[in-house]
């Protein structure tokens, strides 16, 4: 699954390099394959185990970043409804 740096940011205050990033994810159990650059932004591609659905995607991901730093989630306005 591929993971945009840019975007976790976004949802955690995290300021570490992407490598530690990484290194940190893949010692919780969510095995980075590859860290890769696409223009001004950094992907991670993400082995999800079958056990791990809470991260199949960039809020799981991101909490999962936050617990790690011991960083607190970012506040996202809610969507609008009509």
């Amino acid at each position: 699954m591929l993971i945009s740096l840019a975007w976790l940011k976004e949802l955690v205050p995290v300021a570490a390099p992407a490598s530690e990033i990484g290194r940190r994810l893949t010692a919780r159990g969510l095995t980075v394959d590859a860290v890769s650059a696409h223009g001004d932004d950094t992907v991670f591609d993400l082995d999800v185990p079958a056990n791990r659905p809470d991260a199949l995607g960039h809020l799981g991901v991101a909490r999962e970043v936050g617990a790690a730093f011991g960083l607190p989630l970012t506040a996202r306005p809610p969507a609008p409804t009509g």
